[in-house]
């Protein structure tokens, strides 16, 4: 533990009744850890100890046989020593060999002690404020003429601002370094003879923030409901926070200091957005925080870890505005997650489990699989049959048992979660015509945040009960996809990335298929693809009533039909393809068709990545 030096402050006649001495006793005082015990030195003889008070003030009197330069050190409970502290000279040794009357009057000449005084200048507000902290006036006053010395300030914590002074005058201190609260001042000045004198100042209240270190998390991954929460500030600040795109497009919301707000910036334009955090205390301190962040990219949102493709887009002269998925974050796992075996592993309820055909089975509802490895044993499978489930932070790989990954086994399901995972196909068939993930679903399908890759056939298949009706919502966004139909040259397999498809009767829905800020890879040359067949297979019988697809970024050098087939024929709403990145490299037609070859209006065009020269 480190204990501060003590401070000697003042040299004085002993305040004593009458009848407790002959007059000649004498006091010194100062400050120093509360409670500590002070020794006070003349040169290298110890003249004797005191101990400081609750307060840290405390005194030493006695006779002195002579008067020069003292210095003290202090030592705490626990037997932790101070430095010593700077010398008290009250005398120099020209009068040493004056009488010690002589020597005590000079120590107390009215020139130096009567009227000298420090005062801080006082603010509008009564608190001294960032803004001001950093030049604040105080007069010294009192001093006989050619005497010099110092204005010492002290903080709480007992951090010191020393400010040289040569006489009378006004004067600036910068006490922005001190922490927040009561800041004092003293005076001490020494005249052409040599002789001190200590004088203390008025106190002032400090109030900089100056170790707040305020943020502010947003997740934008829905612009109509962007959620933010700000932390780190003291609590008695308001302000605004503005979110601006890059069209200089402003959205301003008010904040009152810490707290979880929300704002609806779909009016904003997608990609890089810039806010401004600004509040205001009582004080004055304005404190403002500006980083950028991303307007519905997932990037908020992403699992820990070191992105698998950073050098994927490296040597593009034209690139995405917006954090790319396996670029910019990191996809699949998150890093550090310990994976259980699933041969041996505890099942919660709802889950089932035959270790003869390696397939683990979700009967029971909101039921949650985290931190699973799917990968032992040649591989496993998990079958859903229950409804608002969800599958996360799992390793996958099909292996000598040549499972499909995930599948809801031709059963319905109402809600599934598939997040943060790693599916590996390893370029093994699966399932024929299949996909590593395939799935029957009324409710909402959310994909995200999945590294999935290496399909002998598809990345994923999924349609709408066959019977018909509806399935609510396909989310499919900030995926990386790296290679399918890797079963091409092998056994004719054609592999989409995605197959949105029905056969059912009584007219199978899909309400909304959004598929954004996803990042496609096709760079095996042993596969073939025809990239996302949006309801466009043959024998297809669903409609669709919105579709998006948008913010994706495309990477090919194999063979690829067409990154985006949307079929007009089914479509009974709007489409929009809009925003997406391609490197045409190894695309066979144009970046978009439907199956009669005809290109889909978009509201705005599609940007092929160029490389740079």
């Amino acid at each position: 533990m480190s204990l501060s030096a003590p401070v000697i402050k003042f040299f004085s006649k002993a305040n004593r009744s009458p009848g407790n001495g002959d007059g000649d006793t004498w006091e010194l005082g100062g400050s120093a850890a509360a409670n500590s015990l002070v020794s006070l030195f003349e040169g290298n003889t110890l003249l004797g100890t005191t101990t400081a008070d609750a307060t840290g003030a405390w005194t030493f009197e006695t006779g002195f046989d002579r008067i020069g330069s003292f210095t003290a050190m202090g030592m705490d409970a626990a037997g932790n020593t101070s430095p010593l502290s700077l010398p008290f000279k009250v005398a120099g040794n020209a009068q040493e060999a004056e009488t010690r009357q002589r020597l005590f009057a000079l120590a107390m000449m009215p020139s130096l002690t009567a009227a000298a005084s420090v005062s801080v200048n006082d603010t509008a507000d009564h608190i001294i404020n960032a803004a001001e902290s950093t030049a604040v006036a105080f007069t010294v006053s009192g001093l006989a003429a050619g005497a010099t010395g110092a204005v010492t300030f002290t903080d709480i914590a007992n951090h010191q601002v020393v400010v040289r002074v040569g006489g009378n005058g006004t004067y600036s201190a910068n006490l922005s370094a001190l922490a927040d609260g009561t800041v004092t001042s003293a005076l001490s000045a020494t005249d052409t003879s040599g002789n001190n004198v200590i004088a203390s100042g008025n106190a002032v209240p400090l109030d900089t923030d100056s170790t707040l270190t305020p943020s502010l998390s947003v997740d934008a991954t829905n612009p109509a409901h962007v959620t933010f929460t700000v932390s780190g500030l003291e609590g008695d600040e308001s302000g605004t926070v503005t979110f601006t795109d890059g069209s200089n497009h402003q959205d301003v919301v008010a904040i009152g200091s810490n707290g979880a707000y929300a704002a609806n910036l779909s009016n904003l334009t997608d990609g890089t957005i810039t806010w401004l955090l600004r509040v205001t205390d009582p004080a004055g301190n304005v404190i403002t925080v500006d980083p950028p962040v991303n307007l519905g990219d997932g990037s908020a949102n992403a699992p820990a870890g070191t992105p698998q493709m950073q050098t994927l887009l490296t040597g593009y002269a034209l690139r995405p505005s917006w954090n790319v998925a396996g670029v910019d974050y990191y996809v699949g796992v998150p890093s550090g997650t310990s994976l259980i075996d699933p041969a041996t592993a505890s099942l919660p309820s709802g889950v089932s489990r035959n270790t003869s055909t390696h397939v683990l089975t979700i009967s029971g509802n909101n039921v949650v699989l985290n931190g699973w490895n799917f990968s032992l044993e040649g591989g496993w499978q998990v079958q859903v049959t229950g409804s608002n489930d969800t599958i996360e932070n799992s390793y996958f790989k099909v292996g000598t048992n040549l499972l499909t990954p995930i599948t809801t086994a031709g059963h319905v399901v109402n809600n599934i979660n598939i997040l943060n995972n790693i599916i590996d196909g390893a370029g093994l068939n699966n399932v024929q015509n299949g996909g590593l993930v395939q799935l029957m679903d009324s409710g909402t399908s959310t994909i995200q945040y999945n590294l999935i890759e290496n399909a002998y056939y598809q990345f994923i298949q999924e349609g709408p009960p066959y019977s018909g009706g509806s399935m609510a919502a396909q989310v499919i966004q900030y995926n990386v996809f790296q290679n399918s139909g890797e079963g091409y040259y092998l056994t004719g397999a054609h592999g989409d990335w995605i197959q949105d498809f029905s056969s059912g009767s009584g007219s199978p829905t899909f309400d909304n298929i959004d598929i954004n800020y996803n990042t496609f890879i096709q760079n095996n040359s042993n596969g073939n693809t025809q990239g996302l067949s949006i309801i466009s297979a043959a024998g297809n019988t669903a409609v669709a009533l919105k579709e998006s697809i948008s913010n994706n970024t495309v990477v090919t050098n194999s063979y690829i039909n067409y990154p985006f087939i949307v079929d007009n024929t089914w479509l009974n709403g709007t489409a929009t393809v809009a925003n997406n990145y391609i490197d045409p490299s190894g695309v066979a037609g144009t970046w978009l068709a439907n199956t009669t070859g005809r290109m889909v209006h978009t509201t705005e065009q599609s940007t092929p990545l160029t490389t740079s020269t």
